[in-house]
């Protein structure tokens, strides 16, 4: 996996809501964590409007020490917990839609720098290289990169067409693309059932 350019979570935790791991118990920013709740006595990964909640951390440690009984005791009901590799496949989906909604949000806040013309001229604190991008963009910024989706699904995410190599400047969405970044290839390279990228 290439990196980008290395984020600092002091930064952010004490301009963003914090809550704890029901593992681990660690004290992290909201999108650094899962939530959880209960439906008809199961646990159900997301966001649902109202009602009680527990959080768990987007590291696979956490996910697979996860167990019905500290859920239970965080909801204050009885829960049955899904299998980690289902919940490892639920992470990946969450972390690449995750990406796709920063980049548009970035996009929408005029610090999105898409091509490679743009990010010579311009620092990014995160790039992101399509897996389809030609030998030459590749070669220019595989060192930096993540390396993520395709040249269609980038231009999708942000509303323009022919999207190759993008960065992020320096800001709170830098930091969490490359956080989710970072979640989304731990999850394809945990779990041997899951697509790998070349």
């Amino acid at each position: 996996m290439m990196m980008c350019a290395t984020t600092h979570r002091e930064d952010i935790i004490s301009t963003t809501p914090q809550r704890s791991c029901v593992v681990c118990r660690q004290s992290r920013p909201l999108f650094e964590l899962l939530r959880l709740y209960e439906k008809n006595g199961a646990v159900i990964i997301g966001d649902p409007t109202g009602g009680r909640g527990a959080w768990i951390c987007y590291k696979h440690p956490c996910l697979e020490k996860l167990d019905a009984r500290l859920v239970s005791k965080a909801l204050r009901k009885p829960v049955v917990v899904c299998e980690p590799n289902l919940m490892r496949k639920a992470l990946v989906d969450i972390a690449q839609q995750k990406i796709f909604t920063v980049l548009g949000l970035a996009r929408r806040q005029g610090i999105l720098i898409v091509g490679q013309d743009q990010l010579d001229k311009q620092t990014a604190a995160c790039i992101i290289l399509a897996k389809d991008a030609s030998s030459r963009v590749q070669r220019a910024f595989a060192k930096d990169a993540f390396v993520f989706a395709n040249s269609n699904e980038l231009s999708r995410a942000i509303g323009l067409k022919g999207v190759f190599v993008l960065g992020i400047a320096k800001s709170s969405f830098a930091k969490q693309a490359a956080y989710w970044l970072t979640v989304w290839y731990e999850g394809q390279t945990r779990d041997s059932a899951l697509p790998k990228e070349e």
